[in-house]
């Protein structure tokens, strides 16, 4: 075996995982901060991935790392329950998806093959651009938004086929996600397995079969390490069915994210504006009766004299300074809440109506998708068309304060100028009868802003003013001052006379005393009810199989048991190949067939006084690998007196099978490790000792690193022997910086 040295880099934090990717020249590093480096061979700087904002810096931790089959997706799983799918083929690093995950997680992975879609499925990828328009770039409306681009995105899904991402977590249960984005079931393994309440359970790797429909599952009760199948044909007849709406979900998800963004510059762009006129008004109204506030303005612009509680007010705690001063402010706010209403906001919701409209046609084809939707379509349906309601109250009550709010601080402005004595300047403008019509309709409303609420501290009744009304609709709470009818309006007319179209499914409910960000967590959680049904109507067809003890008295005195997988051959005869490496001088290797047969053997280092290596010393396991399909890739520690070296192996599996051939037990086989080492398939690995291991056979490279956690080697394997030759020769080293 020949090796080629392609990069050493001594890192400044200590690195405690790393994977290959099996089609590019990547290899994704983890560091003990929480990021995690993705280098190529000729990158000058490599690609950083920080932890997200919702993990404390201060314990941030990558659990685990797994590269989606078409490795276009880096999927990262964080310590706080957390996992993110990165962009990695443009190099952008957003995370197109993030999920939440009910309980810690030790372990992630992606099925390591697809199931072919059908070119007219695929049909809605597209369908829906034909009926809706790009969504407004929510950047040209916030200047100071950082937000993505592209909610219209389909990265999630993989052009080569549907395939699944697995997550084990640390209470012994297992989530099967379609992309990474739709869950599609979990198993209790504990409860499966009837294991009792103080048996602890450490599943240590779950894998899909080729076909789907049976998941493998290594796992550890006390000291016994069993081995189980569980099998759910659902997976493969509904394989088309799960990939359409794991892409409507994903579509669906990035417009909630859209939705949630737009929602989020709402708040920030509207300030208390009107807070400091609200406490003013507030003092005012503590030394009146109830109704003389509307009252004395209203006979202010009647009159045009104020009372003498008015005049004291309007002169001494109110300046036009002041006015001016709220007057723009309001103009500012308001004006960029409207477009993001108008526009970005309003356009979402019909596109997620769309979406949403869409599942509920699919929900009618009871042939398809009875197994897989319910009913919650319907709620779904509803609860969107009333953040659709809402949203257009919203942008009404705000063309309706803007302009009333104009008015008033213009009439006020006029009025205090001249109670002041002062020349009132031309650019106040004359107030014509129609805004004098809307100004009296909002003084005489003046009333319905006065809250009289109990002082928890003092225990004592107080008065707020609350003037302005856009703020309520941005708070999970009912909202205090509810929008008025409008007299005209010749549907609420109908629907007041016809109460049997209330109740028409047909009709979208108008909710008067709910906010904005109420009826958005009503429809969030009635869309994600539709989906929650594939817990059940596929999560819960698993059943398991067999469930084997494959090994006794695990003593284990590594940091952790390595476990490994890999298959060979297609659908009819896969072949599923796990290894585990159960302490430094025992490894167990398990062949699973398509016909259910199972050969298992135990690798140990036993007596090699026979055998021709006589130069080597005592040989034990550091980590152990698949290369490939054929070929096992392991990491040893050779100790000569006292020196220790480490040592790299390609084992073929065939080799194995070979002497497992006669070996007709469930029982492992007892197998020499030394009996499979040759000159030919050993590298020493002159002045490094290696902790970690990690081999690309599609990509014939390999990466150790050291046991101080920071120096990290590469290896180009399968060399022509003359290029090493000629590298020596020449003094070149072909070394790359592999930076952190």
């Amino acid at each position: 075996m020949s090796m080629k040295l392609i990069g050493n880099r001594n890192n400044p934090n200590c690195i405690y995982d790393m994977q290959w990717s099996n089609k590019m020249d990547l290899i994704a590093l983890v560091s003990e901060t929480g990021e995690v480096v993705i280098n190529r061979f000729k990158w000058d700087v490599p690609m950083k991935i920080p932890p997200p904002a919702t993990v404390d810096a201060n314990s941030a931790s990558v659990t685990s790392l797994g590269w989606r089959i078409d490795e276009k997706i880096l999927a990262i799983a964080y310590n706080n329950h957390l996992i993110n799918l990165v962009d990695i083929e443009d190099q952008s690093k957003e995370v197109i998806i993030s999920i939440k995950i009910p309980s810690c997680i030790k372990s992630i992975c992606w099925t390591q093959n697809t199931i072919d879609i059908p070119e007219d499925d695929k049909s809605i990828l597209e369908d829906f651009k034909v009926y809706l328009s790009q969504l407004p770039n929510i950047n040209n409306t916030v200047s100071s938004s950082t937000k993505k681009h592209d909610y219209r995105s389909t990265k999630f899904y993989s052009k080569s086929g549907l395939n699944f991402l697995i997550v084990i977590c640390e209470d012994a249960r297992i989530y099967i996600y379609v992309y990474g984005v739709l869950s599609c079931g979990s198993i209790d393994v504990r409860k499966s397995v009837n294991a009792d309440g103080d048996e602890k359970i450490d599943i240590l790797e779950a894998k899909l079969s080729t076909n789907f429909e049976q998941l493998f599952v290594l796992y550890q009760k006390d000291n016994l390490l069993h081995y189980a199948c569980f099998e759910n044909p659902l997976m493969m007849k509904y394989h088309a069915t799960l990939w359409k709406l794991s892409v409507k979900y994903g579509l669906i998800l990035n417009i909630q994210d859209y939705i949630n963004d737009t929602v989020e510059h709402i708040g920030e762009a509207w300030e208390l504006v009107l807070l400091e006129m609200d406490n003013k008004l507030s003092k005012y109204a503590k030394k009146q009766s109830e109704g003389a506030i509307s009252a004395d303005f209203l006979e202010l612009l009647l009159f045009g004299y104020p009372s003498e509680a008015l005049e004291q007010f309007l002169t001494q705690d109110m300046t036009v300074r002041e006015l001016k001063k709220l007057s723009n402010s309001l103009e500012m706010s308001y004006g960029t809440i409207q477009k993001l209403v108008v526009k970005p906001l309003y356009s979402a919701t019909i596109a997620l109506f769309h979406h949403v409209n869409h599942l509920y046609g699919m929900h009618q084809n009871t042939y398809e998708y009875k197994e897989l939707l319910g009913t919650a379509t319907n709620a779904a349906l509803k609860n969107t068309g009333s953040f659709l309601i809402k949203s257009h109250e919203l942008q009404q009550i705000i063309d309706k304060s803007m302009r009333d709010f104009k008015i008033f601080f213009r009439w006020l402005y006029i009025t205090i100028s001249r109670l002041m004595d002062d020349s009132v300047p031309e650019d106040a403008g004359p107030i014509s009868q129609q805004e004098v019509n809307y100004l009296a309709e909002f003084l005489d409303n003046f009333e319905q802003n006065r809250v009289e609420f109990k002082n928890q501290d003092t225990d004592e009744r107080e008065i707020r003013f609350n003037l302005e009304r856009i703020g309520q609709y941005l708070s999970n709470k009912d909202i205090m001052i509810q929008a008025q009818d409008d007299p005209k309006n010749a549907w609420s007319e109908l629907l007041s006379e016809n109460e049997c179209l209330v109740a028409n499914k047909f009709v979208y409910t108008h909710r008067k005393n709910t906010s904005l960000i109420q009826e958005q967590k009503m429809m969030e959680s009635s869309i994600s009810s539709i989906f929650q049904r594939l817990e059940k109507s596929i999560g819960s067809k698993y059943q398991l199989q067999f469930d084997i003890v494959v090994g006794n008295d695990i003593l284990c005195e590594m940091p952790r048991i390595i476990t490994s997988h890999a298959v060979d051959g297609d659908d009819e005869n896969a072949v599923n190949y796990f290894t585990v490496l159960l302490s430094d001088c025992e490894l167990l290797f398990i062949s699973y067939y398509a016909n259910s047969e199972m050969k298992i053997a135990k690798i140990v280092f036993g007596d090699k006084d026979d055998l021709d290596i006589s130069s080597l010393g005592h040989l034990s396991f550091i980590d152990v690998k698949f290369y490939n399909s054929k070929i096992i890739s392991a990491l040893l520690r050779n100790e000569i007196g006292t020196k220790t070296q480490s040592c790299f192996i390609q084992l073929p599996i065939s080799r194995i099978l070979d002497d497992l051939s006669e070996n007709s037990s469930t029982d492992p086989a007892i197998l020499n490790m030394y009996n499979f080492i040759d000159e030919s398939a050993f590298k020493i690995i002159e002045g490094f000792s290696g902790m970690l291991m990690a081999v690309s056979g599609s990509r014939k490279v390999a990466a150790f690193l050291a046991s101080n956690q920071k120096i990290v080697k590469l290896y180009e394997l399968e060399v022509d022997e003359d290029e090493i030759d000629e590298d020596n020769s020449n003094n070149a080293s072909f070394e790359m910086e592999l930076k952190i």
